[in-house]
């Protein structure tokens, strides 16, 4: 009994197993059965989309994450409105109305800080500090500790302090005394929710001291941004230095400046008429990549104050994205349909070609674990692709959503954020039939033991075809349907050179290497 029983007294029974192949017939068609049943499940329970975050006027251009605070998402849209949102309640929890005057380009949050960084094409850079908002209305008090607090929270006390009015009431409560010490009425930091919500002043912010004597004279004044420079033209996009005080921003050149001077430190130039965009490697701190109007992709060190390398590509380039876990690997959302790998050490072609939308591929990013990205279009859909892979994962879209302008991976890789020409902010999981909530461990073990059985058995017809079931859009579907025609009708072409003329065929290059027309070193 002791080598059958549990070891302990409140150990469980033990389960006996004999692997003996000879005693388990059938076990390669059990197993695909399952297998079969795991997929169609996981179909069936796809429900990708959360939710909307409405609130914008016009549409969102931009989007950026704050790489400390898992809920908390900031975005830009047409009409000069700058938002935070906490994900976790799925509302705006801090607002600028007229940040900018017409659209807003680019928004980044500044490491190791509470504040964050937008620009616009008013040609001006403003830096916002919601947090000491804060701490200028309300006031320092130190019964309430708030070093513990998340820039969410500290975001949400900035709003509720301009936004919710000091916590008076109109008629009778105003001559109410207030309870306890009568010179001084604070916030309860562990109440948030509770706040009364009748005094609504959206895009100012209430001059009110938090005493009695303040609730008397409180007086409105617009938002002013922590620091505002001035540039030279219309800015196109923006991003923080991961450890120092510097940022990039771009028009027709790429400036770098630093957060406490009002001049940029350099500015590099090569030959674009526009930059599109620039982006900081989060590994490789002192490299910089950007895309310009004459579809050129080039690379900049701070280090040597110059340009490295530039690849001009069959079209324009319209966003940049570094894998955060391989810094030599970035990803680029091109005018052409199709986002492109490329490795920074090797410019002369794509390393891998991401390939599934009908339209202008308008922003890319990747996942923290450096395994997927996700790619917003103007086609109006959402597609995600694996690292390796050529064709998209999976693709999202609903029937209300445009074109899509900017899109994110959560810091927790299992949410994706995307912002769209109707101006609603949307929220979808990272994996379409992933449950949401606890899980028990029976539970758990069995998705982990379906994932590897499909896993095992997907390159099985049956089983490939539920996987790989999709029902985007008509219009998509259709606009597929005419870009296969075409490609099929180029290989011919192709094809037909190469069979009359043999020099054709060794001029022929690989369509990775088509990608890129030519280099430039420095």
């Amino acid at each position: 009994m002791e080598k059958y029983g549990p070891a302990r007294l409140k150990d469980a029974q033990p389960v006996q197993r004999n692997l003996d192949p000879n005693l388990h017939p059938f076990e390669k068609a059990k197993e695909y059965t399952r297998a079969l049943s795991a997929a169609k499940v996981e179909r069936m329970f796809a429900k990708p989309f959360i939710g909307a975050l409405a609130g914008h006027i016009d549409g969102v251009y931009c989007l950026s994450k704050h790489p400390w605070d898992l809920t908390a998402v900031i975005s830009g849209s047409g009409d000069g409105e700058v938002r935070i949102w906490d994900l976790r309640e799925q509302q705006t929890i801090w607002s600028a109305h007229n940040a900018h005057q017409g659209m807003v380009r680019g928004t980044c949050p500044i490491p190791n800080s509470r504040r964050f960084i937008s620009v616009g094409v008013d040609q001006q850079i403003k830096v916002w500090a919601p947090d000491e908002e804060l701490e200028s209305t309300v006031g320092a008090n130190p019964s309430h500790a708030r070093e513990g607090l998340s820039f969410t929270d500290r975001a949400r006390l900035a709003n509720l302090r301009r936004e919710k009015a000091a916590l008076l009431d109109d008629g009778a409560d105003d001559d109410k005394e207030p309870d306890g010490d009568d010179d001084e009425t604070t916030y309860d930091y562990g109440q948030l929710a509770s706040v009364s919500t009748k005094h609504q002043v959206h895009g100012l912010v209430r001059d009110w001291d938090g005493t009695k004597a303040g609730q008397e004279r409180h007086r409105l004044r617009a938002i002013e941004p922590v620091t505002v420079f001035q540039g030279q033209d219309s800015f196109t996009s923006v991003d923080h230095h991961r450890t120092n005080q510097q940022f990039a921003t771009s028009c027709s050149a790429i400036s770098v400046w630093d957060i406490n001077r009002s001049e940029p430190l350099h500015r590099f130039e090569w030959e674009a008429d526009t930059i599109n965009t620039v982006r900081f490697n989060q590994a490789e701190v002192n490299l910089l990549a950007s895309c310009g109007s004459d579809r050129s992709l080039i690379l900049y060190d701070l280090r040597s104050q110059t340009a490295m390398n530039k690849a001009v590509m069959e079209m324009n380039g319209n966003a940049i994205a570094w894998n955060p876990m391989k810094a030599h690997m970035f990803a680029v959302a091109n005018e052409n349909q199709n986002c492109y790998v490329f490795d920074m050490r090797y410019l002369k072609k794509a390393h891998t070609i991401h390939i599934g939308h009908t339209s202008a591929v308008m922003d890319v990013d990747y996942s923290p674990t450096g395994l997927e990205l996700v790619t917003g279009s103007y086609d109006q859909t959402v597609r995600i692709f694996e690292d390796r892979q050529r064709f998209s994962r999976d693709v999202y879209h609903t029937q209300r959503m445009q074109q899509v302008f900017s899109v994110r991976f959560s810091m927790d890789a299992k949410f994706v954020i995307s912002g769209s020409d109707d101006g609603n902010v949307r929220i979808w999981k990272a994996q379409a039939s992933e449950k949401l909530g606890p899980i028990s461990r029976a539970e758990k073990d069995h998705i982990n033991y379906s994932q590897k059985l499909k896993d095992r058995y997907k390159h099985l017809p049956e089983i490939r075809r539920v996987l790989s079931n999709r029902h985007p859009p008509k219009h998509v579907r259709t606009a597929a349907r005419l870009k296969g025609q075409m490609l099929q009708q180029e290989q011919r072409r192709q094809a037909s050179i190469a069979a009359s003329n043999p020099h054709a065929r060794r001029e022929q290059k690989d369509f990775k290497e088509q990608v890129v027309l030519e280099t430039t070193f420095k």
